[in-house]
């Protein structure tokens, strides 16, 4: 097969989202954008919003809590989209941050995030934020279905009085069973102060060719899901039927299952028997977000951004209502658990993922009279993925290569990033990839500001962008290969063994890392990604004693490939008010403190070990995961992962914050295992899922 590379023009999403721009590009996906954008003054916000909508620019900006929906415009008071004027919305959720953070963005001088739809014109929409000196951030696809929305339910709360020792705990998940007994006070009285159940953002178009309608999600109020409780007399198997697609064609719906992720995670995080503990239950109220199945799907994160905007203003949105105040949050702290995590991206506090969750937990304490906001996230399970590596170059012109194993029968597209240490406004490396089968020589090396297509067969099957990464200031490549299967006929990439080469052009010695993209099987999902990996007969795979994975980073000195460093993309953030959890094994065979084999590893990039605490993810060698609750009231099943490690932290935060702990800590021992468990293990004095089965 003839390889040939040849050099392109960045498409318009290149410097902004080089996985979208690849997969829109090289795969031909044409469905709208999503951008991610900052807004740094008034001058901006007003400027963006007259020229997209016009003169409906007032409307937005008056009172964000008025029954009118603001994504909603007659299909007479909306412009028609024409041959000069881009097809752009703002969500409806950045109605309400726009119209609610000005002041805020005022006061502290800190950027506003909001987001915007674009169906058509990007070129001339990224034009036209040149001449604003607007920053995006991210980009995400967005699906498109023309009406069949799913309608929000009117009912509006009162102002909520908290009783003394509350903390509220906020979840972002997947497939959360939100009318599950563990969190409800009463039969028929919810624990959720708000509910939001994403579904893909999309529009209408009226006769006349006007916006008619944009939505991205339902909202439950606390009153909306009693209503539903009394309806159904609290058997939430029947609620759960009656509810509609959470998106129009979805075929995949969390809660048809018995496991959930979001209701097993919030169960170990606040889960109560209100029959026995309603007392402790009436303390922990909920909020509650649900991710849209397309995003949780998506293992590439180029949907995560923009999901992880609406779903953050959809939990300010909630906090405002219950305080009853434009701007304010109620007087109470708040926990938020975030139970996801990935492989790629800078890992030291600069992706946008990061940078959403830390200015929402600074920003709440100014929003609530200075009561306190912490997040917990999980440390990753990619300890043994073979999906980062190091490559040190030593003198002048020195190159090293890896081999980057891409799986047969993947029907999504693979990525790998090749990171700089530090900010460099030079190119202080180049990259080449070489095929399987290709010969070396026809390979050609990067350029910084460029992008190259590799043609085989006369198709393009793999791209690579060579950029400075706008957030960090850190030169990166981006390496984007073509899926290995497909239903559809359409260009595939060969599996098998891609070489990757690195050469050092600065004139000190440099290190580099190299992550691969997530893209493993996805729970309750029809599977369609394979995991690829980097190969190095170098790395030690099993111990030589007892043929076991290796569970230790004794032997990264060994490799190119590495287990330490493994920590999700997610948790490299360091800030008092965020917890990494790692998972450890309950009842381990040795006497030292085990973590669990898939347990991620810091350190960070400069050093910090990343992982805060550990918590049990596994009762033993034998039985992996620890009970919480099922899908239905009254099941309990085991779920394993960091991410079952995390809302144990979660629960212990919010006990502390309220004077009321009850967990044990000890001292991680060995200290190597610090960067994989953090200062010290939490030691429960009986999980409440557990005990619920020992009773019974």
């Amino acid at each position: 097969m003839k390889c040939t590379w040849k050099s392109t023009r960045p498409g318009p999403l290149a410097a902004i989202n080089p996985q979208l721009d690849f997969l829109r590009g090289v795969l031909g996906d044409d469905r709208p954008v999503s951008l991610a954008i900052e807004l740094e003054n008034e001058e901006q916000v007003f400027g963006l919003v007259s020229f997209f909508i016009g003169d409906l620019a007032e409307m937005f900006f008056q009172d964000p809590f008025s029954d009118r929906r603001q994504s909603r415009f007659d299909s007479d008071a909306a412009t028609s989209p024409d041959e000069t004027t881009p097809d752009v919305l703002f969500d409806q959720k950045s109605f309400d941050a726009l119209a609610v953070d000005l002041a805020a963005m005022r006061d502290r001088g800190a950027p506003l995030q909001t987001s915007i739809l674009v169906r058509s014109g990007l070129d001339q929409v990224l034009e036209e934020f040149q001449k604003f000196e607007i920053s995006v951030v991210d980009a995400g696809p967005i699906q498109i279905d023309e009406g069949n929305h799913i309608p929000d339910l009117p009912e509006r709360d009162e102002p909520v009085n908290f009783p003394e020792g509350s903390v509220i705990i906020a979840i972002i998940d997947d497939g959360i069973a939100y009318v599950h007994e563990r969190f409800r006070c009463a039969p028929e009285e919810t624990r959720f102060l708000s509910f939001t159940r994403m579904g893909v953002v999309r529009t209408g178009i009226g006769p006349a060719g006007g916006i008619t309608e944009t939505v991205a999600g339902t909202t439950y109020s606390r009153r909306a899901i009693d209503k539903q409780l009394r309806r159904y007399g609290g058997l939430d198997d029947d609620i759960y039927s009656a509810l509609p697609p959470s998106a129009v064609g979805e075929s995949r719906e969390a809660l048809r299952h018995g496991l959930s992720h979001g209701t097993h995670v919030l169960d170990i995080a606040a889960g109560y028997d209100f029959k026995t503990e309603m007392s402790k239950a009436k303390l922990r109220p909920i909020i509650g977000v649900q991710l849209p199945n397309t995003v949780v799907t998506d293992r590439s994160d180029s949907e995560m951004n923009a999901a992880l905007g609406y779903a953050l203003q959809a939990i300010k949105s909630a906090l405002m209502k219950v305080s009853g105040k434009e701007s304010v949050y109620p007087s109470v702290p708040l926990v938020l658990n975030f139970s996801f995590g990935n492989y790629s991206g800078p890992h030291d506090g600069s992706g946008n993922i990061e940078r959403l969750l830390a200015e929402f937990v600074a920003e709440y304490p100014s929003r609530s009279g200075g009561a306190a906001c912490h997040l917990v996230l999980p440390v990753g399970n990619g300890f043994q993925s073979r999906c980062h590596a190091e490559m040190k170059l030593i003198g002048l012109a020195s190159s090293e290569e890896i081999v980057w194993q891409i799986q047969p029968g993947d029907y999504t597209a693979s990525f790998v990033e090749i990171w700089a240490p530090e900010p460099s406004e030079a190119s202080r490396f180049r990259v080449k990839i070489v095929a399987p089968g290709c010969n070396p020589a026809s390979a050609v090396w990067s350029e910084l500001g460029k992008t190259f297509d590799l043609e085989l067969g006369g198709s393009a099957r793999a791209r690579l962008y060579h950029e400075i990464h706008r957030l960090s200031d850190r030169e990166r490549v981006t390496i984007g290969i073509c899926p290995t299967e497909s239903a559809d006929p359409k260009p595939l990439a060969p599996s098998g063994p891609w070489t990757i080469t690195v050469q050092r052009l600065c004139n000190a010695n440099l290190t580099v890392d190299l992550r691969i993209f997530r893209d493993d099987p996805v729970p309750n999902e029809r599977s369609t990604g394979r995991q690829p990996y980097f190969d190095d007969p170098d790395y030690v795979r099993f111990d030589s004693i007892d043929g076991r994975s290796v569970n230790s980073v004794d032997y990264d000195d060994r490799s190119k490939v590495k287990r330490s460093g493994t920590i999700s993309g997610y948790a490299t953030t360091v800030s008092p008010d965020i917890s990494v959890a790692g998972g450890y094994v309950e009842l381990a065979s040795s006497g030292a403190d085990q973590p669990a084999t898939y347990s991620a590893s810091g350190p960070i990039e400069g050093g910090a070990s990343g992982t805060t605490r550990g918590a049990p993810s596994d009762a033993s060698p034998s039985m992996p995961g620890v009970f919480a609750a099922g899908t239905l009231s009254g099941t309990a099943l085991r779920q394993n992962g960091t991410s079952v490690a995390a809302p144990l932290v979660a629960r212990e935060r919010a006990d502390q914050l309220s004077g009321k702990t009850t967990m044990i800590r000890k001292p991680v021992v060995p200290p190597p295992a610090i960067n994989r468990l953090g200062n010290y293990l939490l030691v429960p004095p009986g999980r409440p899922s557990r005990n619920r089965l020992e009773k019974s």
